[in-house]
C-alpha cells in the first residue's frame, strides 16, 4: 500500500490516511500478528534523511 502524496512524511500536519480492508486481496484481517510500516521504497532501500515518523491510532473498525 502507498500514500498517493510522497510529501506526507515532511507535513508539520498530523494526516489521517483510512485504508479499506477490501484493499489487502488475500489477506485474513483475523490472522494478522504482525505489522510493518516503512517509509522509502522496499526494494531500493536508501537511507536519507532523519527524523520521527509519529504513528497513531492504528485500528480496525466495522465498516456503516
Amino acid at each position: 500500500m502507498t500514500y498517493a502524496d510522497d510529501t506526507a512524511v515532511t507535513s508539520l500536519n498530523w494526516l489521517e490516511w483510512k485504508i479499506p480492508l477490501s484493499s489487502f486481496t488475500g489477506v485474513k484481517a483475523t490472522a494478522v500478528k504482525k505489522m510493518y510500516i516503512g517509509v522509502g521504497s522496499r526494494d531500493q532501500p536508501t537511507r536519507v534523511g532523519a527524523g520521527t515518523l509519529l504513528v497513531d491510532d492504528i485500528r480496525v473498525i466495522k465498516a456503516q
